[in-house]
């Protein structure tokens, strides 16, 4: 069996609606290239002077998209495309949400504490 045969991938530039409401404030850049644009971008989110820690470029149909979780990574991705006089597209609504099927309650029977001997 090949991975063709199993893996597939939608080349839509929209995602499903199960994804959306798991996906957390994700953006698209269809202005910036997958070269040297988004080394660009990438430099311009490094010098904003707010940590950047967890911000992650990622690609989805062959465009750089951003996923983020709070105002500051926000805020840090708009200095870099005001920097750059660029735009983004906005995918996804802030905050997430677990998909319904997503279990709730374990699986597993709870059971009571056990008592080592000698304790």
């Amino acid at each position: 069996m090949r991975a063709k045969d199993f893996v597939t991938e939608v080349k839509k530039g929209k995602i499903s609606d199960y994804q959306e409401k798991a996906i957390s404030g994700a953006r698209t850049f269809p202005q910036i290239d997958q070269g040297y644009g988004l080394y660009r971008f990438g430099l311009a989110m490094a010098s904003s002077p707010e940590d950047n820690g967890g911000n992650g470029v990622h690609e989805l149909n062959n465009r750089p998209v951003t996923l983020c979780y709070s105002k500051q990574e926000e805020d840090i991705i708009n200095k870099a495309l005001k920097k750059l006089g660029l735009s983004s597209q906005q995918m996804t609504s802030p905050g997430s949400q677990e998909p319904k099927d997503t279990q709730k309650v374990s699986p597993m029977p709870a059971r009571d504490a056990v008592k080592r001997k000698g304790k």
